[in-house]
């Protein structure tokens, strides 16, 4: 029953505060609505109610798909000529990397005296 009795306690605890804040923010919103207390004359004299600002941006000076294409055509072309043509494989790597093969240069033609081919096992 102890902590039966102490949820309940726990939940009326919690409604009485969310009454209070509510009555709180009630009194607030009142008191923003009702007119101020001034005098005609001290109103008169207020700033002139403001209009709406309209804000205006200009058209950045970004180039169009076609002046960015020939900036980066430009950019290639040069960096081209420092590098050189990126398309072209890498010959030093190739050759790095290259095993020699050992039967290059070898016929694989049968030899008219013998019944077997060079590389291969014999019939027999």
């Amino acid at each position: 029953m102890g902590a039966k009795h102490m949820r309940l306690m726990l939940e009326a605890g919690l409604l009485l505060l969310f009454a209070v804040l509510f009555l709180l923010m009630a009194a607030l919103a009142v008191k923003a609505q009702q007119p101020d207390a001034q005098p005609q004359g001290a109103k008169a004299q207020q700033q002139p109610a403001m209009e709406d600002e309209i804000i205006v941006r200009g058209r950045r000076n970004e180039p169009d798909f076609q002046e960015e294409w020939e900036h980066h055509r430009k950019e290639f072309d040069r960096l081209s000529k420092i590098y050189g043509d990126p398309f072209t494989p890498n010959r030093r790597s190739d050759r790095m990397t290259d095993t020699p093969n050992p039967d290059k240069g070898k016929s694989v033609m049968r030899s008219p005296s013998s019944d077997t081919v060079q590389g291969r096992p014999s019939r027999d």
